[in-house]
């Protein structure tokens, strides 16, 4: 399979809103919502042709961690 492009599409980018929203969607929901099959998103989050969407995914997910570990300190 060939790789994908390195820019995220608006669903890509709507799915990994969702996902760290902290809003607890499952994932069939958030599939819903964006349009999208369930095994689109499994593919998104684990194949190696989208490193870009996994890449956004896991500093998202740090940020968000990091911001909730400054709030606890504040």
């Amino acid at each position: 399979m060939a790789k994908k492009s390195d820019a995220l599409t608006p669903k890509q980018r709507h799915a990994l809103e969702l996902l760290i929203s902290g809003k607890g969607m499952l994932y069939k929901d958030i599939c819903a919502e964006v349009g999208i099959n369930p095994s689109t998103l499994y593919e998104w989050r684990t194949s190696h042709d989208y490193p870009r969407f996994q890449e956004e995914y896991e500093r998202l997910k740090q940020e968000q961690w990091l911001a909730t570990v400054e709030t606890a300190r504040a």
